[in-house]
């Protein structure tokens, strides 16, 4: 439990302790956790993920959004984010977007028009699969030892 702003939140799913021992900094290797763990999380059914950190900037690379200070009960405080999967839900936009146009040209049946609009939109979908397929695969070819509690 958090208190952001006065009000208390349960925030799950956490990602805590994420340290990368000074041997292996510069090999990218917390922002491989990152997504790992992001995706972890997805495939569990959550479209989001927090972290509390005294951390700036690090953390916004990668998709988090600072959303207010917490106060943990021994009395200190830290910064909370949250991310969401964004990548997926701009997947899915396109992909129902590409529907949508094509239902339309169903309906008009020979408009080139609807047809070149529901081509463009169904090449950006693609485009993004593709960025996302590419994403899964660094992330599956990473090391799989991770530990959140």
């Amino acid at each position: 439990m958090y208190r952001v702003n006065e009000e208390i939140y349960g925030l799950w799913p956490l990602i805590c302790a994420l340290y990368i021992e000074n041997s292996y900094r510069g090999m990218s290797l917390g922002k491989e956790l990152l997504l790992r763990a992001k995706a972890d999380a997805e495939k569990a059914g959550f479209n989001k993920v927090f972290l509390c950190t005294d951390h700036i900037g690090y953390y916004e690379k990668y998709g988090f959004t600072y959303i207010g200070d917490g106060y943990h009960p021994w009395g200190s405080s830290s910064r909370i984010y949250e991310s969401n999967n964004e990548n997926i839900q701009q997947l899915q936009q396109s992909i129902q977007q590409a529907v949508h146009i094509l239902n339309q040209g169903l309906q008009a049946v020979s408009s080139n028009q609807v047809l070149d609009q529901a081509n463009q939109a169904i090449r950006q979908a693609e485009q993004q699969l593709n960025q996302v397929s590419k994403q899964a695969q660094s992330i599956s070819n990473t090391n799989k030892c991770y530990k959140i509690e």
